[in-house]
């Protein structure tokens, strides 16, 4: 007998390897034997169901030409069995001709698929698995043995069945926990069972060895019936199914074998979703729609609401809508739609009296908007002795923010009407903040803006590129070299303190106010007018130049620069400040005032003084010559 024959036990424990896998089913067992130029590794599971046709088991081999080079014709025969007291059962075998690559290589490798029908011993208990393979080469001749490498026993539990039975049938289903279920046998049907109280996507997986047999599934709901979203797919290392979404509801879950007594081990993983509903399945909504019409929509298997369908069953008018029809030859009556989008009986008929072609004013808006604003009337004429339509009136419009007329006709006009009104301070208010400006405006303010003390809720701009970047009564117009969104202005009272009205390109707006001649050194306005915050004129200092050369050729350059602007306002009443002035204001960059304005020009500019001077050297150093 083989049993007797096998090298000392320690030496086959050292041999024996136990490799474990990510999921809880047996693992794999391996042995290994190495003699001379041969080694062999054979792997079974550690559990093998009774009767099953494909039990797993490999067998790797990898052989070389050290001790013996191979040669065309060489061989390798395998041989699995199961050690029996009296006779060892063959369980496998292969045998094959070493190819002319592997001669050329020097070197046999492989890996076989020894599965199989273990067979049951008769004993009952453990199976004890062992390969073998021998090495025939030519090259090694008679006064030679050939490798024959024997792998120690692996020991393989047989089992029939795991201790969930009996769960063969719907009835008998045993109930799925959330997580895994560990140690399963998959040699009949095998029925679990779920309960949802809400919607939810359901997922189940099955993990086994699918090399050596497949493990089909089906998801049923309460009725017996086919779950139509349940989605089975076959993955690598196991078979998953996903239902999305279920109602709630109860559902059982049916394991087999793909084929006839194709047992396996399997662990099963169950998780739940709880989704979101917007309804539930087959459920409608209606709304209306039209002239008291109704659309309705569905709720879809997923859930969720489908779209609306066509408006339906509408009525014949819309609420409230008026119809004027002749009557009596030259009357007319009037009805009105009711709620229910049907109409109204018609009034007593009233006769329009008119002749000829005469002609009235008309206005068909509410008494408190004619005459108001942009609204106007129009004129209607008499036909067939019926006044004809009110033609050419103008009627209230949604207000325009930024057009100085008062379009709603309420007697308010832009900013100051109240659908204009914006949240925040208004155009031209101190702030710290954008958001103390609303919505419409930021806040130009210091460091960023030295020249804007106290903050100014505005914006900065590219009036050139941009020109409508100030609405809602903005000015855009350059201050200190920058362009700004400024408050318009007709008087310095418009202003806050520390600002004033002043005459812009484009209009007045409300500037920074200059407080001492510090903030006025441009040649045209030195002085600061403390009274209006605008640099003035004051008295410019007359620049005369004179180049004299007392040589035999006498040239005398008289080079006079005198420039003078007078800048004066002045109002009905004769005060200076009494509206906007309409000087130019020529203030500075300051951060101690806050107040910047563009520098004017004086008419003749340094630069042109200084050419001047140097034609006037020119001319002498030629003469000289």
């Amino acid at each position: 007998m083989r049993r007797l024959l096998q090298i000392l036990p320690l030496v086959v424990l050292g041999l024996l390897t136990l490799s474990a896998n990510a999921w809880a089913l047996p693992a794999l067992k391996s042995g290994s034997d190495t003699v001379d130029d041969a080694t062999i590794t054979l792997r079974v599971l550690e559990q093998t169901i009774v009767d099953d046709v494909r039990s797993l088991c490999t067998l790797d081999i990898d052989i070389v030409g050290a001790a013996e080079p191979f040669t065309g014709g060489d061989t390798v025969e395998l041989w699995v069995y199961e050690d029996d007291v009296v006779g060892d059962d063959l369980i496998w075998h292969h045998k094959f001709t070493v190819t002319a690559a592997e001669v050329a290589a020097n070197h046999v490798t492989g890996n076989f698929d020894c599965s199989g029908n273990f067979e049951y011993d008769g004993f009952g208990g453990s199976l004890e698995l062992y390969a073998e393979a021998e090495v025939v080469k030519d090259a090694c001749g008679w006064t030679c043995t050939y490798d024959r490498p024997t792998t120690a026993n692996i020991a393989s539990l047989e089992v029939d069945d795991d201790n969930a039975e009996d769960d063969d049938l719907p009835t008998t289903a045993v109930v799925a926990g959330l997580g895994t279920t560990v140690n399963r046998i998959n040699a009949d049907q095998d029925w679990f069972k779920i309960t949802t109280s809400a919607a939810a996507r359901t997922i189940f997986e099955v993990s086994h060895y699918p090399s050596v047999g497949r493990i089909d599934a089906v998801m049923y709901d309460s009725n017996n019936t086919v779950v139509p979203v349940a989605v089975v797919s076959d993955e690598v290392d196991k078979t998953l199914i996903i239902a999305d979404p279920v109602a709630a509801g109860t559902y059982t879950l049916k394991l087999s074998p793909r084929l006839s007594n194709d047992f396996n081990f399997y662990d099963m993983t169950f998780s739940l979703d709880l989704l979101s509903v917007e309804c539930n399945v087959g459920a409608q909504e209606s709304r209306l729609c039209g002239n008291c019409g109704e659309e309705v929509r569905t709720c879809l298997a997923n859930f969720t609401w489908g779209l609306y369908g066509s408006c339906s069953n509408e009525g014949a008018c819309t609420p409230d809508a008026t119809e004027i029809a002749t009557c009596e030859t030259d009357g007319t009556w009037e009805r009105t739609c009711d709620a229910s989008c049907a109409w109204g009986v018609f009034s007593t008929c009233v006769h329009i009296v008119c002749t000829g072609a005469e002609t009235q004013p008309c206005y068909t808006g509410t008494t408190a908007t004619r005459t108001v604003g942009a609204c106007t009337d129009g004129l209607q004429t008499c036909a067939n002795n019926a006044w004809g339509a009110c033609s050419g009136e103008v009627l209230p419009v949604a207000e325009s923010c930024d057009d100085t007329i008062d379009n709603d006709c309420d007697n308010a006009i832009d900013d100051a009407d109240d659908d204009c009104a914006v949240a925040g301070g208004a155009l031209g208010d101190p702030c710290a903040a954008d958001s103390a400006c609303g919505n419409s405006w930021t806040c130009v303010m210091p460091p960023a803006h030295d020249i804007f003390a106290g903050g100014y809720c505005g914006r900065a701009a590219q009036c050139a590129n941009t020109p409508g970047e100030c609405t809602a009564g903005g000015l855009c117009a350059d201050v200190g070299g920058s362009d700004f969104c400024l408050k318009r202005c007709t008087v310095a009272a418009d202003c806050r303190q520390g600002y004033t009205c002043a005459t812009l390109t484009g209009g007045k707006a409300c500037v920074p106010k200059c407080l001492n001649d510090t903030h006025c050194n441009l040649v045209d306005k030195p002085t600061c007018d403390v009274a209006s915050g605008l640099c003035t004129l004051g008295s410019a200092p007359e620049d005369t130049s004179t180049n004299t050369d007392t040589s035999a050729n006498t040239d005398t350059s008289t080079n006079t620069d005198t420039s003078s602007q007078s800048d004066t306002s002045s109002t009905p009443d004769g005060s200076a400040d009494a509206g906007a002035d309409t000087r130019e204001p020529g203030i500075v960059a300051d951060p101690t005032c806050g107040c910047s304005l563009r520098r004017q020009t004086s008419p003749v500019s340094a630069s042109l003084a200084i050419g001047l001077g140097l034609l006037a050297l020119l001319v002498i150093r030629r003469r000289r010559s």
